[in-house]
């Protein structure tokens, strides 16, 4: 039994999720290491603030009223009849992403108590949610109906990416529906698809969700055309691309990371440990340009001091404003300052 996502009210034909999938406990985007075990549904930190706050009772209440680790009959007729969702996911280290997903009322297709199973039609090419489930395999479903009956329903569990050939090999045990959807060609046919087995479901209350007019449009399923797409919608084509990627701070973070790398050849130089590098990685830092010369030991002065590293000591930064006037001219030779920081790590 998960002690960490576990329901109040069991579905009988439910089986525990297999052992060893996500992250080490403590570790970044893992789980939190449990010091008590608890049969509530939740996190730690949700409990936390449930006693911080004095809500365990209303939270209590909602677990056990609510909360379930499987699809009731309602939720299955609910979710066959949708047209769109949100879709949480989030890499190995955490970080998080949430794309919505569209399709014909009963695209999320619902096979029995336990899973469901979506397709994934041409998109932006990114594959941020795939990419993501790839490397962790929670995920977060946020089903809401605006049209009709004004309320939600949230589905949390583990997914795995599925091609359609895998699915066609299963062809006699596959509803009829997620056939007709295996049988289009063009545009319209799933360039994958998602199953999600369900660990958690519960309901997004009405409060305070808008009752909406649906409105007519036609709809190009997998266009390219930008105007059909309002690709430009934010007008992003005016900013210009050394801004996009960061500007002058961009450029701050890379000459801060390229004085580190030249201090640090520079200790090295001076304690005798640059023997002690490995032969690959001097003849890399070699290749590398400006930055690969800062390795080569025969450019220290007698002194056994780095002129550039002694010049940048001095204060001298006119260097950096080179730098930023060419990073102006040519942005394209930049890295992401993403990236650049990442690289540091």
């Amino acid at each position: 039994m998960n002690l960490h996502r576990v329901s109040l009210v069991d579905s009988p034909a439910s089986n525990p999720p297999p052992s060893g999938v996500g992250h080490p406990p403590g570790q970044r985007g893992g789980p939190v290491k449990l010091k008590t075990p608890s049969l509530l549904p939740g996190s730690d930190g949700e409990h936390a603030l449930q006693a911080k706050y004095a809500s365990e009772d209303r939270a209590n209440t909602f677990y056990a009223r609510q909360v379930l680790n499987f699809l009731a009959p309602r939720m299955r007729e609910f979710i066959s009849r949708q047209e769109f969702m949100f879709v949480g996911t989030a890499d190995r280290h955490g970080e998080c992403d949430c794309s919505p997903r569209f399709g014909e009322p009963g695209f999320i297709h619902v096979l029995g108590n336990k899973h469901l199973l979506y397709p994934e039609y041409r998109g932006n090419g990114v594959f941020a949610s795939l990419g993501n489930i790839s490397e962790n395999p929670h995920i977060a479903l946020l089903i809401l109906d605006f049209y009709r009956d004004s309320v939600g329903l949230h589905v949390n569990g583990k997914a795995r990416i599925a091609q359609s050939d895998e699915l066609e090999a299963f062809a006699d045990k596959l509803p009829k529906d997620v056939l007709a959807e295996l049988a289009k060609d063009g545009k319209r046919r799933p360039n994958g698809w998602v199953m999600v087995e369900v660990e958690e479901a519960y309901i997004q209350c009405s409060k305070h969700i808008p009752l909406l007019k649906k409105l007519e449009r036609p709809i190009d399923w997998g266009t390219d055309s930008v105007a059909a797409k309002k690709g430009d919608y934010f007008q992003l084509k005016d900013i210009p691309l050394y801004d996009r990627i960061g500007g002058d701070q961009a450029m701050d973070i890379a000459v801060d990371l390229f004085h580190r790398k030249l201090l640090q050849a520079e200790i090295l130089s001076r304690h005798g440990l640059w023997r002690s590098v490995p032969v690959q990685r001097r003849r890399a830092g070699q290749q590398n340009g400006a930055g690969g010369a800062a390795f080569r030991p025969d450019i220290r002065d007698p002194q056994g001091n780095s002129g550039r590293a002694e010049d940048r000591r001095r204060g001298d930064r006119r260097g950096d404003a080179g730098h930023r006037d060419h990073a102006r001219s040519h942005p394209e030779s930049l890295r992401s300052p993403v990236l650049a920081v990442r690289s540091a790590s």
